[in-house]
C-alpha cells in the first residue's frame, strides 16, 4: 500500500488499484503516441484547494480520443456496463444484454471504438 496525501486528507491506495490506474494511463499514452488527439476527459482531475488539483481516476472516468477521420476511441476506467434498456435511458453507447434485471458489468479498463458521427 502507498499513502497519498492531499492537504489534510490522507488516503490509502492499494498496489492493485495503482496498477489498474497505471494501465489506464499507459493506454492513454499509447493512443496519443499513435497520433490520436484527446478531445475530452471526465473524472480525472479534481480541484482540491485554491490552485491545487489532484489526479485520481474515478469509477467511470473516460478519455475520448479523436482520429482525423472523425472516428473516436473512448478509454473508460471501471465503467458500469448496464443492460440495453438502462443504457438507452442514460444515453450511453455501451450496454450488455437486453433485460433490465441483468446485473451490470464493470471491467477495470475498457476501450470503445466509435464510428465517425456517433454521438458521444
Amino acid at each position: 500500500m502507498i499513502l497519498l496525501q492531499d492537504g489534510g486528507e490522507e488516503r490509502l491506495k492499494s498496489t492493485q488499484r495503482m496498477y489498474e490506474q497505471w494501465v489506464f494511463f499507459q493506454l492513454a499514452a499509447a493512443f496519443r503516441m499513435a497520433g490520436l488527439a484527446c478531445s475530452s476527459q471526465d473524472g480525472l482531475f479534481r480541484r482540491s484547494r485554491r490552485f491545487r488539483f489532484t489526479l485520481d481516476v474515478d469509477r467511470g472516468a473516460r478519455l475520448t480520443f479523436l482520429a482525423a477521420d472523425g472516428q473516436a476511441v473512448v478509454l473508460r476506467f471501471e465503467p458500469w456496463i448496464v443492460p440495453y434498456d438502462s443504457a438507452l435511458q442514460r444515453q450511453d453507447t455501451l450496454y450488455r444484454g437486453a433485460v433490465r434485471e441483468e446485473s451490470a458489468w464493470s471491467p477495470d479498463v475498457l476501450i470503445e471504438f466509435l464510428a465517425a458521427g456517433v454521438r458521444l
